[in-house]
């Protein structure tokens, strides 16, 4: 293709760029002034030239629909195509432009199967070059798969911010900006070993341009590289005028060959590495300052955007590459490409090893000793912390450091991994490979070569299948340890002890909640009681009901003797929980006993009674309480009729007479956990003029039977005042049942508490009741105001709290804190905000954040529902997203007692939402959209965090806070419990008995008056 003119001295390309993120991630012109960006998160742009900015579907899309919207004059010259293995945005169809087609690999240095991913997506769209621009070794896996043009561009698309060097530095700071936490374990691991050796490290978090402020005003600027890539935060430091240290990569990756060590920047090696040149520099500012000069002025001549610019479009169009990008790095790439069925385990076995590097402090690769053991370890060998050895060195590195644990409340950043993995190949004979499993104590094994047949693969599988490694695929070659009590158990039957429980020690650091219980009765047969008592623990983190866990830890405390306090505390409140669970056996219920006779008077042991066996405390006052809803459970939708079984259920329990009055809908039957302890005083003898079904509401369209059921109900309600002559009533929601019972109640003369858990009241501002009879309830305090400001005048308004079942709830041991286990509780519709949930997990997916996710909830929509689970599949978290429909109480408590973190993302201004504080009762701090009263019970950064509704980005950012910051979200779990306390049930009874006192005594004192 012709390259396109030049005006003045520059060409000027029509470029259709396609991203990932939003415009302003990027420099405002990337490649030409003639350039149509696009992509998930692009607004819709046009000026006087045509479409500037086109917003484009999640996942895949067509380019032809594209096409068919670009005028003539906005045919591009080339297609620009960044995209990663997120799957957020696959353009399809590229053929329809006659053009030049460019693939810009996105973050291939994680993510799942980053490289196939993107293997799979530039063979299927014959892209005519293929781009890196900071993962450089990566490149040679394309070259083999047959690509041609495959190129080096770093920073391509970087937004500079270029600051002067000061002629002085004065400071002694060394800076971070960037994440660091649990899901970059290497580099929380090196900040930790900086702060330990005393370094005056300051770790932040700023936007872009703020950044490179804290840069060039720190003595030096610290980088650490994700996993080997050369990352943006590399040029960003060099163009605020920093001093540069930065991690020192494997040669394949081109870092060396555009940045020299001394000169232009600080490269180092390890902590003690980093650490000694740091203060070198500290003590040397003249030096530091050459560098820092040296280092700016060649970030500015070399990698401005406009010499970026350039050095694209003259690759593109003519063929001209940069001598220092290119990958001349002494790879062999054969002329002939590699068959997909050799390349294919080849990815899959670095993805899986390049995973493994990212959270360790090293890896130990035992290999053939041939040339299929050098072929793997080519291939390897850019990782810049994997060394290789032969299968002979198993036995010669004993363990160095325990494994990187998963357990509950292993937070300790400065223990980090040294995984040792292990490579056979097709001519391993079984004895051999006998020998090496009973040495081996890694997680991975992976079979390398290209000779293995499939019977020979399912022979392997059933072999190490008898050690406990298993496949995923067979076809991918990778093993792992899924049951690690196998492991442990093969070598202890050959009498190897020493060697099982060592095993044992570094499998149950990866080990999944299904293998700890197994793993802890291991240990304890082979006496490593610590060993034990950790798994257990853990495994009752991960599910805090395993009845199974409860029990054996409550076991192993009674064989242990002589219990420190903190351990019989421990096996008390499991067993205390265990008989919520299920009937004690008989050792349990006498262990039980002999434990409270001897911490009956524990603080924390009266603490956790009080709170999952509170006493009803009978009242002095007891009443006739009629009670008026318009749904009541089993009957359900949402948890307004809910609220009002709590509260009928309570007071009755305290001695007052209840009738209950409410609506009869059959199809809304629920499995219920009230087990018709009420229904003896529950009249369904109200008719619902309106109905719940798909979308909504429904109001019933035959007005006649409107007007027939509104008059039905006026006169239900006084028939059931003559018939029970109550002292007071409790009213609920009037929707489908009408504003008449309220004048009904008040013409009687009955005193009406309304408890309002809907924005409106079910009546007219002008209709509000004046009257000392009518007392306003609602469920927060900004409900009340909100319907005060709309000119609801009540005479008397007092907030009542819907109040939370704690005891259904609460669980003693916080929930485990190994990834994120999301939690969605609530009607799964869009004014929820199920769907911006949803679109913050494919963000988390995107950023390498590890979680899971459970919508629990009915729906008034079905295809809203399908739709966010097509969403789930587009984007790659459907394998880690379950909808569980409608759950009573006792199955959300289930629920909540195996998740970590409530999401509440409501799109509506919330009255109040109790399951927020049924999470918090069980130790969930809850992130929420903060709508309504929403503030009252969530208090920012105290026992949850807030974001914006509608900002799938803010909830992403504040979902990952939490899991980078374990000790905060440990602090805001027992926050959440402890805040919870206060809205429980019997709280909000309270309220309601000293409402009706003070309602009655204030009417009997106008009485004797008048």
């Amino acid at each position: 293709m012709t390259p396109p003119d030049k005006t003045a001295g520059r060409r000027e390309p029509v470029v259709l760029a396609s991203y990932l993120s939003a415009r302003s991630h990027y420099r405002p012109v990337m490649f030409s002034q003639k350039e149509i960006f696009c992509g998930p998160d692009a607004a819709e742009e046009r000026d006087a030239w045509g479409y500037r900015s086109v917003r484009t579907p999640v996942g895949a899309w067509d380019m032809g629909v594209l096409a068919e919207k670009l005028p003539a004059a906005q045919k591009p010259d080339v297609v620009v195509v960044k995209t990663d293995a997120t799957n957020r945005s696959y353009p399809r169809n590229l053929h329809v432009f006659d053009c030049p087609k460019v693939l810009v690999l996105g973050d291939t240095q994680h993510l799942k199967e980053p490289l196939r991913r993107m293997m799979e997506y530039a063979q299927s769209e014959r892209f005519d070059f293929i781009l890196s621009d900071h993962n450089r070794h990566h490149l040679h896996f394309f070259r083999d798969a047959g690509f041609a043009n495959v190129h080096w561009l770093p920073c391509l698309t970087w937004r500079p911010y270029f600051r002067d060097v000061p002629a002085v530095s004065d400071s002694e700071r060394m800076v971070f900006v960037g994440q660091v936490g649990r899901f970059h374990p290497y580099r929380s691991w090196l900040m930790k070993e900086l702060t330990k050796r005393g370094l005056p490290l300051d770790i932040q978090q700023r936007p872009q341009d703020q950044s490179a402020d804290a840069y060039a005003a720190a003595a030096i600027a610290l980088n650490c590289s994700l996993n080997g890539d050369v990352n943006l935060r590399t040029f960003e430091i060099l163009a605020a005028g920093g001093l540069l240290f930065t991690d020192r990569l494997s040669p394949e990756s081109g870092l060396e060959r555009i940045l020299r060590d001394g000169e232009h920047c600080v490269l180092y090696d390890t902590p003690d590495d980093l650490a000694d040149k740091a203060r070198y520099y500290l003590d040397h500012p003249d030096e530091a300052l050459a560098i820092r000069r040296r280092g700016r002025a060649h970030v500015e001549a070399a990698f401005s955007p406009d010499a970026q610019s350039e050095a694209f479009l003259d690759l593109v169009f003519e063929g001209r590459e940069r001598p220092e990008f290119t990958l001349d790095d002494g790879r062999k790439t054969g002329s002939v490409p590699v068959p997909h069925a050799a390349l294919w385990p080849r990815l899959s076995a670095y993805e899986t090893v390049q995973d493994v590097h990212r959270s360790s402090a090293g890896i130990r690769v035992f290999a053939p000793d041939d040339a299929v053991g050098r072929t793997a370890a080519a291939d390897l060998a850019d990782l810049r912390r994997l060394s290789v050895h032969r299968h002979a060195d198993l036995d010669a590195f004993p363990e160095e450091r325990p494994a990187f644990s998963r357990m509950a409340g292993a937070t300790d950043g400065h223990v980090l991994p040294l995984h040792h993995l292990l490579l056979i190949s097709p001519e391993q004979a079984p004895t051999e490979l006998e020998t090496l499993l009973r040495c081996f104590r890694g997680h991975l094994i992976l079979a390398i070569g290209e000779g293995w047949t499939v019977p020979a693969l399912a022979e392997l599988s059933g072999r190490l299948g008898r050690w406990g490694w298993t496949a995923a695929r067979l076809a991918d070659r990778v093993f792992s340890c899924t049951t690690p009590e196998r492991a442990v158990r093969a070598s202890a039957a050959i009498g190897d002890t020493v060697g099982a429980r060592a095993k044992l020690r570094v499998l149950a650091g990866e080990a999944d909640e299904g293998a700890l219980l197994k793993l802890a009765a291991l240990a304890n047969e082979l006496g490593d009681q610590e060993r034990c008592l950790e798994l257990l623990r853990s495994a009752i983190r991960a599910d805090r009901d395993n009845a199974d866990a409860l029990s054996a830890l409550a076991r192993f405390a009674s064989k242990r003797g002589q219990l420190p306090v903190d351990e019989a505390r421990e096996a008390l409140l499991a067993l205390d929980h265990l008989g919520s669970l299920r009937p004690h056996s008989e050792p349990d219920r006498i262990w039980y006993g002999r434990l409270m006779q001897v911490l009956s008077d524990d603080p924390q042991v009266r603490r956790h009674m009080a709170r999952v066996h509170p006493m009803v405390e009978p009242t002095d006052k007891p009443r006739r309480i009629l009670v008026i809803n318009n749904l009541f459970p089993p009957q359900e939708m949402g948890g307004y009729g809910r609220k009002f079984w709590e509260f009928a259920s309570v007071l009755r329990a305290r001695g007052h007479e209840i009738v209950v009055v409410t609506g009869d809908a059959p199809y809304l039957s629920r499995p219920d956990e009230s087990d018709g302890t009420l229904e003896d005083v529950v009249h369904r003898d109200l008719t619902l003029y309106g109905s719940y079904g798909d979308g909504g509401a429904k109001l019933n369209p035959d007005t006649a039977f409107v007007h027939r059921a509104f008059a039905s109900n006026v006169q239900c309600v006084r028939d059931w005042v003559g018939r029970f002559r109550p002292n007071a009533c409790l009213l609920g929601n009037i929707d489908f049942i009408g504003f008449g019972v309220i004048n009904a109640l008040l013409n009687a003369g009955i005193p009406t508490i309304h408890s309002l858990g809907n924005s409106t009241p079910g009546y007219q501002p002008a209709q509000t009741p004046q009257t000392p009879l009518y007392r306003a309830a609602p469920a927060s305090t900004w409900l009340g105001e909100n319907l005060k400001a709309e000119g609801h005048a009540f005479l008397g308004c007092t907030t009542l709290y819907p109040g939370a079942r704690i005891s259904f709830f609460y669980r003693d041991p916080l929930p485990r804190q190994d990834k994120l286990r999301i939690i969605f509780a609530g009607i799964v519709m869009p004014y929820k905000g199920a769907h911006v949930l949803m679109q913050a997990l494919a963000l988390l997916q995107r950023d390498g954040i590890d979680f899971t996710c459970t919508f629990a909830g009915d729906t008034l929509s079905k295809g809203f529902v399908d739709s966010i689970r097509q969403y789930s599949v587009r984007t790659g978290v459907a394998d880690k997203v379950k909808f569980t429909g409608f759950l009573d109480r006792r199955g959300l408590a289930r629920e909540f007692a195996r998740h970590n973190v409530l999401v509440f993302p409501s799109q509506v201004d919330e009255t109040f939402g109790i399951a927020p504080v049924e999470a918090m009762a069980a130790g969930l701090p809850v992130v929420t959209s903060a709508t309504g009263g929403q503030p009252e019970v969530v208090h920012h950064g105290i026992n949850g965090l807030h974001f914006s509704k509608h900002s799938a980005e803010e909830l992403a950012a504040a979902l990952t806070k939490l899991s980078q910051t374990p000790e905060l979200w440990r602090r805001m779990a027992e926050e959440a419990r402890e805040r919870s306390i206060s809205l429980s049930i019997n709280a909000s009874v309270d309220v309601i008995e000293a409402l009706m006192s003070e309602m009655i005594a204030e009417i009997h004192q106008s009485e004797l008056l008048s």
